[in-house]
C-alpha cells in the first residue's frame, strides 16, 4: 500500500490556500465596520442581561451570525 501511494502523482493546488487573499490582494476593510461592530456588542449585551435563555439564545446567534458575514474575529 505504500508503495502504491508513493508512486501517485502529487495534487497540484488548484487556488490560494485557505485564509489567503486571492491573486495576492487583501479586500479593504468594510466602510461601515464600527457601525456593525457597535450592533454585535448590543446584541451580546442585550444577550447577556436578558432573563429568558431563548432570547438570550436568539441574540447571540444573530451576532454570530453578522460576524460571519463582516469577517469579524472579535466582538469585545
Amino acid at each position: 500500500l505504500c508503495r502504491l501511494l508513493l508512486r501517485l502523482p502529487a495534487i497540484e493546488p488548484v487556488g490560494p490556500p485557505p485564509g489567503a487573499p486571492r491573486d495576492g490582494l487583501s479586500l479593504p476593510p468594510a466602510h461601515d465596520e464600527p457601525r456593525m461592530l457597535t450592533r454585535i456588542r448590543a446584541l451580546l449585551a442585550k444577550a447577556e442581561a436578558t432573563g429568558f435563555p431563548e432570547e438570550a439564545e436568539a441574540l447571540t446567534t444573530k451576532a454570530q451570525e453578522l460576524m460571519a458575514r463582516h469577517s469579524i474575529d472579535e466582538a469585545l
